[in-house]
C-alpha cells in the first residue's frame, strides 16, 4: 500500500499529475516539452481544436464552410473506424466526443481532419498557400468517468445555446447545471 505524503501539497501534485496522464494538447503543454497522447479503447475522448484565424470567411460555421466541415468529419470517422457520438462547432473551433479502439486510428482521423477542414476554411491548395490554421497541439481528455461525460454533455449543450441565444443565456445555463452537478456529487442526507 502506498504511504500518503504527509505534505498535503504533494498529494494534490498527485491527483494533478494523474489527471494530466489522460488530458494532451491545448494551451497547457505549449512550449512544454510533448509526451505521448493517452487513448483508451472503451473511453469516450473530448477533443477540441482551435483557431483564431477561423473568422469571418474563414469560419469553421461560414455559409461555404460549415456544412463540407461536418460531412468531412462523418465521413473521416466513418472511414477510421470513429465513433462520433457528438459535435459542436463554434466557429473558431470545434468540440468532438468521439471514441476510436485502435490508436493508429485515432491519429489518421485527427490528421486527416485537421489538414482538410483548414483547407476548406482558407481556401489553400496547391500554389496557394495560406500558413499555420490551428493555434496549437488538437486538445484531447480522455473521460474516465460518466460523471465527466455528463459534465461535457451539459458543456456542449451551453456551447449550443450560446450559439442560438447569446452569450448570456449561456451563462445563465451554466449557472443552474453546475448547481444541479453540485448536488449530485452531495451525499444524501439521512432522515432522523
Amino acid at each position: 500500500m502506498k504511504k500518503s505524503p504527509k505534505n498535503p501539497h504533494s498529494q494534490l501534485i498527485l491527483i494533478q499529475t494523474e489527471k494530466m496522464k489522460y488530458t494532451f494538447g491545448g494551451k497547457s503543454t505549449k512550449g512544454k516539452r510533448k509526451i505521448a497522447r493517452t487513448l483508451l479503447p472503451k473511453k469516450w475522448v473530448h477533443l477540441c481544436l482551435k483557431s483564431k484565424k477561423a473568422m469571418g470567411s474563414y469560419s469553421l460555421l461560414h455559409k461555404q464552410n460549415r456544412s463540407k466541415i461536418e460531412g468531412l468529419i462523418r465521413r473521416k470517422a466513418k472511414e477510421n473506424h470513429i465513433e462520433l457520438r457528438d459535435a459542436v462547432n463554434m466557429g473558431n473551433h470545434l468540440h468532438l466526443k468521439i471514441r476510436s479502439q485502435r490508436k493508429e486510428d485515432f491519429q489518421r482521423f485527427l490528421r486527416s481532419i485537421s489538414g482538410q477542414i483548414a483547407r476548406i476554411a482558407t481556401g489553400a491548395k496547391k500554389g496557394k498557400k495560406f500558413g499555420k490554421f490551428w493555434d496549437g497541439i488538437a486538445f484531447t481528455r480522455v473521460l474516465m468517468t460518466a460523471f465527466e461525460e455528463l459534465q461535457l454533455k451539459g458543456y456542449f449543450r451551453a456551447n449550443r445555446i450560446e450559439q442560438a441565444r447569446g452569450y448570456q443565456a449561456r451563462t445563465k445555463f451554466l449557472d443552474e447545471f453546475n448547481l444541479w452537478v453540485r448536488r449530485l456529487k452531495q451525499p444524501p442526507v439521512a432522515a432522523g
